[in-house]
C-alpha cells in the first residue's frame, strides 16, 4: 500500500511539478529601437509583432519575461546565457557566431530611403549613409567607398535625411511611413533585399533542448506574409 505521504506526493506535488516543467521562465531580450513594431515594458511585449512572437514562446510553454535592450549588447547577454532568446533580429553571420537562430518567423524588405530620387544614386561612389548602430542594413551597401554614420535612434535618420547630412538612410520597409510620419509621401524609396528574421536563442537552450521546442513553435507559428503585410 502507498504511504499517506507519497499519496499527498502524487495527488498534490506532482500536478505542481509538472505545471512547472510545462512553463519554464526565460528572459528574453527585445531590441530597442523598434517600438514602431515591437517593443518590451513591464515584462511584457507590445506592438503589431508581438502576438506572433507570444504564439512562439506559448505554443513552447516557456514563460517569457521580456526586458528591453540594445541590439549589440544583446548579442553580448545572449552569448554569456544571460538571456535565453534576443528578437526581433534578421540573421546573418555575425549573430549566428553569437546564438542559434530559430528558424524563419517571417521575412523583412530593407529599402534604401532619401529624399532625393534613388534611380542611379546608388551607382554613384562615396555616398553617405546612415543606419542604426548594430543594424544589419549595413550588409547592403556595396560601396567600398561609402562613409556610414551610425545613429543610435531610428528619428536621428529621418533629420539627417531631411538636413542634407547624408544621402541615404537603410530602413526595413515596413517602418518607413510610420518613421517618416507626414513626410513620408516626399520619401524615395528602393528595396534593397528581403531576409528571413525570427530570434536568436543561447547556446544553454540548444543544451538543454529547449531549442528544439521553440523552433517546433516557430515552424507553427510562421507567417507567410512579409512583414510589411503584417504591419499594415
Amino acid at each position: 500500500m502507498l504511504s499517506t505521504a507519497l499519496r499527498i506526493f502524487i495527488v498534490v506535488l506532482l500536478p505542481l511539478v509538472a505545471q512547472a516543467q510545462s512553463q519554464e521562465r526565460f528572459r528574453v531580450g527585445v531590441g530597442l529601437g523598434m517600438e514602431e513594431v515591437i517593443g518590451a515594458a513591464d515584462g511584457g511585449i507590445f506592438g503589431a509583432l508581438a502576438p506572433i512572437y507570444r504564439c512562439v514562446f506559448e505554443r513552447a510553454g516557456i514563460d517569457a519575461y521580456y526586458l528591453a535592450v540594445p541590439v549589440k549588447r544583446g548579442l553580448q547577454y545572449l552569448q554569456s546565457n544571460k538571456i535565453s532568446a534576443l528578437m526581433p533580429l534578421a540573421r546573418n553571420d555575425d549573430r549566428d557566431r553569437a546564438g542559434i537562430f530559430a528558424g524563419t518567423l517571417f521575412e523583412v524588405d530593407y529599402a534604401f530611403v532619401s529624399f532625393k530620387p534613388l534611380d542611379g544614386m546608388e551607382q554613384n561612389r562615396g555616398l553617405r549613409y546612415a543606419i542604426p548602430r548594430s543594424f544589419i542594413g549595413r550588409r547592403f551597401i556595396q560601396d567600398e567607398n561609402a562613409s556610414i554614420q551610425e545613429v543610435s535612434e531610428w528619428d536621428q535618420l529621418v533629420a539627417l535625411l531631411s538636413h542634407a547630412r547624408v544621402d541615404v538612410a537603410i530602413v526595413p520597409d515596413p517602418m518607413i511611413d510610420r518613421l517618416f510620419g507626414v513626410h513620408a509621401d516626399r520619401v524615395y524609396r528602393k528595396i534593397a533585399g528581403t531576409l528571413p528574421a525570427s530570434l536568436y536563442l543561447s547556446r544553454a537552450m540548444e543544451e538543454s533542448g529547449v531549442a528544439d521546442r521553440v523552433r517546433q513553435s516557430v515552424a507553427f507559428c510562421r507567417v507567410d506574409d512579409a512583414a510589411r503585410d503584417i504591419l499594415r
